[in-house]
């Protein structure tokens, strides 16, 4: 079994990520990180080529404003970033057996998913102490508005064949999420969540 690891970080506009509470602005939600741990099992998958795994996506931080447009919880439709993961050489394990070519399914789990499995919730508290109401989501870039199921296995449609020639990317947004209808406060966000790949 493989593993690998993947970060995201939500940058505080350009100031160093050691500090991000202090450099957020009045008003301004902080950046935060997204710590992605995970393992492969059952493919032979390579991940991001021979390159390190690890990668960091930076989020512009929103204002509190621009959060409580939305009144009720759900995606935020401003400053959602892209990231991918490029599969590649998956079809070793699968041509095992003649013509099966199985699709390649993703996996999470952590207790940061929440209970609907539509977001990961934020570890970090306000400045005052309260919750922020404020979460990170997934999203595919295809379908932006559509919610990643944190909570059910993720069918990539990427078979195993395919990836044996050409790597075959996984492209994702990273959203800022509304856990609830109270106001969203100003703070810091971080969360993880891990990841498997396996065969469907």
């Amino acid at each position: 079994m493989k593993t690998s690891s993947m970060t995201i970080a939500a940058a505080v506009s350009t100031l160093s990520l050691a500090m991000p509470i202090a450099a957020a602005a009045e008003g301004v939600l902080g950046g935060g990180t997204i710590t992605f741990q995970g393992a492969v099992t059952d493919t032979t998958c390579t991940i991001n080529g021979h390159n390190s795994s690890s990668l960091t996506v930076s989020l512009p931080p929103i204002s509190v404003e621009q959060a409580n447009t939305m009144t009720q919880r759900g995606l935020i439709p401003v400053n959602r970033q892209p990231f991918q993961l490029d599969l590649s050489d998956c079809a070793q394990a699968g041509s095992a057996r003649s013509g099966w070519s199985p699709t390649i399914r993703m996996s999470f789990s952590g207790p940061q998913i929440s209970s609907d499995g539509k977001y990961l919730r934020n570890e970090m508290p306000t400045r005052d102490g309260r919750p922020s109401n404020i979460g990170i989501a997934i999203t595919e870039q295809g379908h932006p508005d559509e919610l990643i199921k944190l909570n059910t296995p993720y069918d990539t449609r990427i078979t195993a064949s395919s990836t044996a020639k050409t790597p075959q990317p996984l492209r994702f947004y990273a959203n800022y999420y509304k856990t609830g209808n109270d106001e969203t406060r100003a703070g810091g966000v971080r969360t993880l969540v891990t990841y498997a790949l396996s065969y469907n």
